[in-house]
């Protein structure tokens, strides 16, 4: 997880309190866990009230300027 902080500028899980990183299709996350998660559930709540899927992903990367392997 160290290779989000160091090579994209974004953190992982951790001390925001995510559940799983931007980057993972996996369950929803909490809005307020991450400045990125609220701007992509604010328009996609989905991302936050179902599953962060392949789409929340790829609007991470869109709207945030996350790099995703």
């Amino acid at each position: 997880m160290n290779e989000v902080t160091s090579v994209c500028g974004q953190s992982c899980g951790g001390g925001g309190g995510c559940a799983h990183d931007v980057c993972t299709d996996a369950g929803p996350l909490d809005a307020a866990c991450d400045s990125c998660v609220a701007a992509v559930c604010s328009f996609d709540s989905f991302c936050c009230t179902t599953l962060w899927d392949a789409a929340c992903v790829s609007e991470a990367g869109s709207n945030c300027g996350v790099v995703c392997p």
